[in-house]
């Protein structure tokens, strides 16, 4: 995750599983949401980066294709959208020329008294998961620029247990503020208790239950705030060489278990890989605006979108993300995809994703649904945070491929903060919950 965005799975997930819950003929729970979005422009005229052809399905139908032909012939079948424009097409990731980390050394960084099992896990899954099937699916598809080094398999860097008793709490900065954290890790690198670190490099940081970190003075853990993030820094070898500028994630550990340590490394690990110094030079990020709302990296937007957050590899649990190829090929952009997973979302209109609205106004939004099985069916819903100025209407709310759908947001009245209000459209039926996010700017 770049910067403190949210914790994984919050809060759009959380208004996903709001959505699941009303279909039950349940209300909508509480759930806080972010206030504003990045200005990013859309970015889907970018280049797609180099893959490797794994994640492509022969046959697949991809947005912007049969989606657009059904709703080209379906338009007056929704109430107030005829002649609407195509469906726009799923996002892409996009390198913006940062630095990758092509053969990620991870270390991984303990501190004294934690418990003595979950570190070996810890360490056993840091040695192992950059060189798992999991890996591959994930990061194979992202290149430096000009198309080659890929990000490939990785290896273990070493294990470290720091020298001093972790304390209750360590401050750091993507601003270039002050950092307690960075200062920890230069000593310990300048001590010899890290192993000096090279340009594929990550300290997997794993600071122990009930030491809290503050980020630009976001505090981990805490309602509506992070889990876990990365960025990299400037270290001098011990022996006195070039600096070089290493990586570093840090997992915060907001419970006991281990597959909430797992699953938030995986998140870092595989972000930190496709880009390594996110705030200086980033590399591989979405820049449309509703979808960088929760955070740019590749598992910040599965994190936001995929109630199916979690995978297993190698008996540890770990994120979905974001896969272009996939994307591409009108399956779900979260990979690795499960077994006999049928994926299905609605696209909005071009041009619709960020509607600008006065209080009492109202916007219909064409939605096109479409889904990697034809015979799909499923339940449409619109929602956002409690407290939300907006109002929605979805007709029909049960759809299918080849049908357009007509969604009508109202702002029913200034909003008390912000200006940009994101919602959700979602997607849903049975366990299965997709979601596409979008915006109405308050004008």
């Amino acid at each position: 995750m770049k910067g403190a965005r949210v914790a994984i799975g919050a809060p759009l997930a959380a208004w996903m599983a709001m959505a699941a819950g009303a279909a039950a003929g349940h209300g909508l729970g509480g759930c806080g949401a972010a206030s504003g979005t990045a200005g990013a422009t859309d970015a889907s005229t970018a280049d797609a980066p180099h893959s490797d052809g794994a994640l492509d399905t022969p046959g697949a139908d991809a947005i912007g294709s049969d989606a657009r032909d059904a709703g080209d012939a379906g338009a007056s079948d929704a109430p107030g959208i005829a002649d609407a424009a195509p469906p726009m097409a799923t996002p892409t990731v996009r390198n913006l020329g940062g630095r990758i980390l092509s053969a990620p050394r991870l270390v991984t960084v303990t501190f004294p008294g934690d418990d003595p099992t979950l570190v070996g896990r810890l360490q056993l899954f840091d040695d192992t998961i950059t060189s798992t099937t999991w890996w591959k699916a994930v990061s194979s598809e992202y290149c430096a620029a000009g198309g080659s080094p890929c990000v490939g398999p990785g290896a273990g860097g070493g294990h470290a247990t720091l020298s001093a008793a972790a304390a209750s709490e360590y401050t750091d900065s993507l601003k270039g503020g002050d950092s307690t954290l960075r200062a920890l890790i230069a000593s310990s690198v300048a001590g010899g208790v890290l192993p000096a670190p090279d340009a594929q490099t990550l300290y997997v940081l794993y600071p122990p239950i009930g030491t809290r970190v503050l980020l630009d003075g976001n505090a981990s853990c805490a309602p509506s705030s992070f889990t876990g993030y990365h960025d990299a820094l400037v270290l001098t070898p011990p022996d006195g060489g070039a600096p070089v500028e290493a990586a570093y994630a840090v997992v915060a550990r907001c419970s006991s278990t281990e597959a909430a340590a797992t699953l938030q490394a995986s998140h870092e690990i595989v972000e930190a890989a496709t880009d390594a110094s996110p705030e200086n030079a980033p590399a591989y990020q979405i820049t449309d605006t509703a979808w960088t709302a929760f955070g740019p990296e590749v598992a910040d937007v599965c994190a936001a979108v995929d109630m199916d957050l979690g995978a297993t590899e190698s008996g540890f649990s770990v994120q979905r993300s974001w896969s272009n190829a996939s994307a591409a090929a009108g399956r779900d952009p979260c990979v690795p995809l499960a077994t006999g997973e049928v994926y299905f979302n609605v696209a909005p209109a071009q041009g619709a994703e960020t509607v600008a609205l006065a209080a009492g106004e109202s916007a219909t939004i064409a939605l096109y649904p479409f889904a990697d099985d034809p015979s799909a069916t499923w339940q449409v819903t619109a929602v956002a945070a409690n407290g939300s100025p907006l109002a929605f209407q979805v007709a029909p709310s049960t759809v299918a491929p080849g049908a357009v759908v007509a969604l009508t947001v109202t702002l029913q009245s200034k909003p008390a903060l912000g200006v940009d209000q994101l919602y959700g459209v979602v997607s849903q039926s049975g366990t299965s919950t997709h979601a596409w996010p979008m915006i109405v700017q308050a004008k």
